[in-house]
């Protein structure tokens, strides 16, 4: 037969003599139920969370016996003279109760499910923590419990939020902490709208002696000044507060390319025949009026008066508003007269002219003074009236020959030189061999000759051999001084640029889906030589924008799907750029530059436009 059960003895009984506090010792007694509500069981090396009249602590029994604590009034558990806490025996001890919280801090990189970072995941073993169990945040979210980590995708209202604005989000859970302890807790993620930390804003400047990479900041005024060689400034940024490799990207280029000119005007005998064009009455005041000869110095004046607008055009500020921190901006100023950079004065800065006659032969007749737009129109006016008939016949050949020498010693203080030759047309020497300018190879000029028929014929012999000293072959009539001077020659470099990202020493370029390489559009601001550019990068179809703003006012934003490229391989370190690109414009060779053998080898140039290090940005394979 089984021991019959003793019946419990009086509390009083049990009370320690060295222990004013009431406790009982577990040993062969066993616990009615009225003393079990009454008591907390501890035993012998074991602790528990006691919790009872507003007072929490965490009782470990360092003794051999198991232990009853009485709670069932605060007298006997806290407050009183003789209360378990007021007298903690020996061996054993209470400390106060933590309620753990984990914190997350400035969790920028919110977006909807399915992105790189949605849900995000808090491991219980990092905070000593095994949870079990998990609530609705205070934004309405219910996260998800999959093994011993809290899954969390912020509430859609938190995917846009303004820059830098923040939201707090409070998740509650309980776990067993790493003393066996059942435990309530909560999870307090900070979120925050697009941060800095995942942009990159700056410039970049190249110049042919200074083709350096420089880095500004917001709103910076970006100077320049350039008279000769291929400049290139550009403002950009960088912006990934959406994921899974998107990216958005917005900026301003402003590009400018010194193109020397040499304008060449028959004044042999058969340029005082009569023009048959608009009356432009007696121009250089031989007191012969509207001859042919009339009509080119004409022209040539208004080309001097385009070069001076196309460069008024250059100089001044572009800015590009519309991003996501209010007051934020881009601005790209170009100096010259009209916006003096910090010296306080700036030359013209408009595109040089030599100035030269053909008859018998060439001779130089003037050239343009670049300190201002006055000194640039009067030298070149004042060059251009001085013109009169030889009283000799053209003879291209010996004309030619001669420039060929004048420009082969100018051509290497010039980016690109072009030359522009009006004329009749009546030629009393062979043909000459235009090789060495309308070729770019080595040892050539590469100085096209853009060459204009003056006479009244289109389609006569004069025209078509005009026609074959143009560089391209081209029939250019002056039916009127303005056919001349309303044309700008063509930049002698194309830009454009591209992105990238390097990969154990080589570029992974974004490609179109059908694997060209993605050159973004640029869009022509007002301001001459000034480009804006917008572009978002979608590996998938989905182009839905969590940004603010997607795009900048004024410049439509490129959209690019499925673009390849990109890869990156785990755990690798982001170098992204944006490189800007030249490609050469084939009629020209390249001379004032410290590239210009790349040009003129066919090569594209490309400098690193910026550069964006671990740190930035962590766009994911795609």
């Amino acid at each position: 037969m089984g021991r019959p059960s003793l019946p419990m003895p009086p509390l009083r009984a049990l009370l320690a003599p060295a222990c004013a506090a009431t406790l009982i010792l577990i040993g062969a007694w066993t616990a009615g139920p009225a003393l079990a509500q009454e008591m907390s069981t501890v035993h012998s090396g074991g602790r528990v969370e006691i919790n009872a009249h507003g007072v929490c602590r965490r009782v470990h029994n360092g003794t051999e016996h198991g232990v009853m604590i009485p709670t069932k009034t605060a007298q006997e558990w806290a407050t009183g003279g003789s209360s378990f806490l007021q007298n903690v025996p020996t061996g054993m001890t209470a400390y106060a109760c933590v309620s753990p919280e984990v914190a997350l801090r400035r969790w920028s990189r919110i977006g909807p499910p399915g992105q790189t970072g949605q849900p995000f995941t808090v491991n219980g073993a990092d905070h000593g923590l095994t949870f079990t169990s998990v609530g609705v945040s205070t934004d309405g979210v219910t996260p998800s419990l999959v093994g011993n980590q809290i899954r969390y995708t912020p509430n859609s209202t938190r995917w846009r939020l303004d820059h830098l604005a923040t939201a707090l989000d409070t998740i509650p859970f309980e776990a067993i902490d790493s003393e066996g302890i059942a435990v309530q807790g909560s999870l307090k993620i900070t979120l925050v709208g697009y941060d800095y930390g995942n942009a990159y804003l700056g410039f970049r400047h190249y110049s042919p002696l200074h083709p350096d990479i420089e880095y500004g900041d917001l709103g910076l005024d970006i100077p320049y000044d350039s008279k000769n060689g291929v400049r290139i400034n550009m403002i950009f940024q960088l912006k990934q507060n959406i994921f899974d490799g998107m990216a958005n990207f917005s900026g301003l280029m402003s590009l400018r390319f010194g193109t020397a000119h040499v304008i060449v005007i028959d004044n042999s005998t058969a340029s005082m025949g009569a023009y048959s064009g608009p009356s432009v009455g007696d121009v250089n005041g031989d007191g012969a009026s509207n001859t042919i000869l009339d009509a080119q110095i004409r022209a040539a004046l208004d080309f001097v008066d385009l070069m001076i607008a196309n460069r008024q055009a250059e100089v001044g500020k572009t800015r590009i508003e519309g991003l996501d921190d209010p007051g934020e901006y881009m601005e790209i100023s170009v100096y010259g007269p009209g916006n003096l950079g910090p010296s306080g004065s700036e030359d013209s800065g408009a595109e040089p002219i030599f100035i030269y006659t053909a008859n018998a032969t060439g001779a130089f007749v003037g050239q343009t003074n670049l300190t201002s737009y006055t000194s640039y129109r009067t030298s070149a006016r004042s060059a251009l009236l001085s013109i009169r008939n030889s009283g000799s016949n053209l003879n291209t050949s010996s004309v030619f020959s001669y420039l060929d020498g004048q420009i082969a010693s100018l051509a290497p203080s010039y980016f690109t030189m072009a030359v522009h030759f009006l004329t009749p047309g009546t030629n009393s020497g062979t043909t000459p061999n235009l090789a060495r300018f309308n070729q770019t190879g080595s040892g050539q000029l590469g100085t096209p000759v853009f060459a204009y028929y003056t006479g009244s014929n289109a389609a006569s012999a004069q025209a078509t051999f005009v026609a074959g000293l143009d560089h391209a072959g081209a029939r250019r009539h002056l039916t009127s001084p303005a056919v001349f001077g309303a044309v700008t020659p063509p930049y002698p470099v194309e830009p454009a640029f591209r992105i990238a990202r390097e990969v154990n020493g080589v570029y992974q370029h974004v490609r179109n889906p059908d694997g060209s390489i993605f050159y973004p559009d640029l869009v022509p601001m007002v301001q001459r030589g000034v480009y804006g550019f917008g572009f978002r990068l979608l590996p998938g179809t989905d182009t839905t924008c969590y940004a603010k703003n997607c795009q900048m006012a004024g410049v439509p934003t490129h959209l690019i799907q499925n673009y390849s490229g990109l890869l990156t391989l785990s755990g690798q370190t982001n170098r992204f750029e944006m490189q800007p690109i030249m490609f050469t414009n084939p009629i020209y060779r390249v001379h004032y530059d410290s590239n210009a053998a790349l040009f003129n080898s066919g090569g594209v140039l490309w400098r690193l436009g910026f550069v964006v290090r671990g740190g930035y940005t962590a766009l994911p394979p795609n």
